[in-house]
């Protein structure tokens, strides 16, 4: 299983940085920014399509409606992939997606399920507990 990350501009690209920082590189993660040319961005897309012919593929991109989610939903439409696009990612999913996308047994449809309850649960309010003098505090 592959993992294409796409946004407009480097976001992408810098959330996989972050990845690499933490977990450590991977060739599961290609990424496609978009910079504002889609005769560009369709070239190097298919070109993914391409490498990863015989790959159950998982996209991620950034805003729902923008140009990088409306051309891989043309493509998935147009059958040029066989996967699936999540619209909105951040770290937490990115990584618990990868782990699990790892096993060559974990299904498209588990992944698909793992990466949106991570990322639902991984946003949250940072909530501080009051704390007596004689308490350590705990993160």
């Amino acid at each position: 299983m592959k993992i294409i990350i796409t946004s407009h501009g480097k976001l992408c690209e810098g959330i996989v940085d972050s990845y690499n920082m933490i977990v450590g590189p991977t060739s599961d993660i290609v990424t496609l920014p978009f910079y504002g040319s889609l005769e560009e961005f369709r070239k190097q897309q298919n070109k993914i399509f391409e490498d990863f012919k015989n790959e159950e593929i998982i996209v991620l991109c950034d805003l729902l409606g923008g140009t990088p989610y409306n051309e891989f939903l043309r493509s998935k439409i147009e059958n040029l992939f066989n996967g699936e696009i999540i619209c909105g990612y951040n770290l937490g999913m990115l990584i618990e997606l990868l782990m699990v996308a790892m096993d060559s047994e974990t299904k498209l449809s588990s992944a698909i399920d793992i990466a949106l309850e991570t990322g639902k649960s991984s946003v949250r309010l940072a909530e501080i507990a009051v704390v007596t003098e004689d308490e350590d505090i705990e993160f």
